[in-house]
C-alpha cells in the first residue's frame, strides 16, 4: 500500500511540474482585453489548467484517504495483537506464580524447620 502511495505521489509531482511549466508559459504571454480571441484562448487554457489541478487534488485526496484507512486498519491489527499478547503474558505469569506458590506452600507445610520460625 505504501509503495502505491509513493508511485502515485511521483505522478502527482510530475503533473505539478508540468502545471508550473504551463503557468510560466501563460505568464509570459500578455493578453489584452481588445483581442477577444486571445482572451478566449487564455480562458480555455485557464479552464483546462483548473480542471487538471482539480483532478490532481481529487486523486491526491483519494490517495491520502487510502493511506489513512490503511493506517487505521494497521493500528487496529497492532492493538489486537498487543491485547492478545497481554492476555498470554498474564496467563503465563498467573500460571507461573500459582505453581511457585503451590511449590513453596507445600515446602513450608512439610518442612519442620520453617514451622519453628
Amino acid at each position: 500500500m505504501v509503495r502505491q502511495y509513493f508511485i502515485f505521489s511521483d505522478t502527482i509531482l510530475k503533473a505539478c511540474v508540468g502545471l508550473v511549466a504551463l503557468l510560466c508559459a501563460l505568464g509570459s504571454v500578455k493578453v489584452r482585453a481588445e483581442d477577444s480571441s486571445m482572451t478566449q484562448d487564455a480562458q480555455k487554457v485557464g479552464h483546462a489548467t483548473g480542471e487538471v489541478v482539480h483532478n490532481i487534488g481529487h486523486d491526491a485526496k483519494e490517495a491520502g484517504l487510502a493511506v489513512a484507512h490503511a493506517a487505521v486498519r494497521m493500528g487496529k491489527d497492532i492493538g489486537a495483537a498487543a491485547k492478545a499478547g497481554n492476555k498470554e503474558f498474564k496467563h503465563a505469569v498467573s500460571d507461573g506464580s500459582s505453581r511457585s506458590t503451590a511449590a513453596s506452600g507445600s515446602a513450608t507445610q512439610t518442612s519442620p524447620a520453617n514451622s519453628n520460625k
